[in-house]
């Protein structure tokens, strides 16, 4: 239903009012009647001396009620805030312990890389000690082969040289 701003609805025919609320069991000095107050008409309430504290006039009547509803959801939802609370400070140490495990195993796998690059290291001295003294024993069978050959040439020629002096001396006789 629609209301126009004299509270009349569209239809002009239907006029919607507002009572105030009558307010029973409120202490004898409170008005039995919910009003709009601001702070002038509030300040010129009379000053009881025999209401306590914890009587209510008027609005706090009305809504007491509510009021513990909204105290015992108010409980839920602190309650229910504490466990969401938990939870999360749960995962937050869950993740400040995987963070320390990875720092531990990133220590860890530092000081393997580091390890793996001194073997790396032993590995190839041990292959360049290799290739010397397979080069070594290379140069060295090449030299005496080398040898070998001067010494087989020089036989060849020692005994052509053999060979025509003895044909000289033969001739010569």
């Amino acid at each position: 239903m629609m209301l126009k701003a004299d509270g009349k609805t569209l239809d002009d025919s239907i006029i919607t009012q507002i009572r105030n609320k009558k307010i029973e069991g409120s202490h004898h000095s409170c008005n039995k009647v919910v009003n709009n107050t601001n702070s002038m008409m509030y300040s010129s309430y009379p000053v009881t001396s025999d209401m306590t504290k914890d009587q209510k006039c008027a609005l706090g009547l009305i809504l007491d009620a509510q009021m513990a509803d909204l105290n015992v959801k108010k409980n839920e939802a602190v309650t229910k805030g504490n466990e969401i609370k938990g939870k999360i400070t749960g995962i937050y140490d869950a993740q400040n312990l995987l963070k320390n495990k990875i720092n531990k195993k990133s220590l860890y796998i530092e000081k393997g890389l580091v390890k793996q690059e001194k073997d790396k290291d032993k590995i190839d001295k041990y292959i360049d000690l290799n290739n010397t003294s397979i080069a070594t024993v290379t140069d060295t069978e090449l030299l005496l082969i080398s040898d070998n050959y001067r010494y087989v040439l020089w036989g060849i020629v020692t005994v052509l040289i053999s060979m025509a002096a003895i044909k000289t001396f033969r001739n010569a006789y």
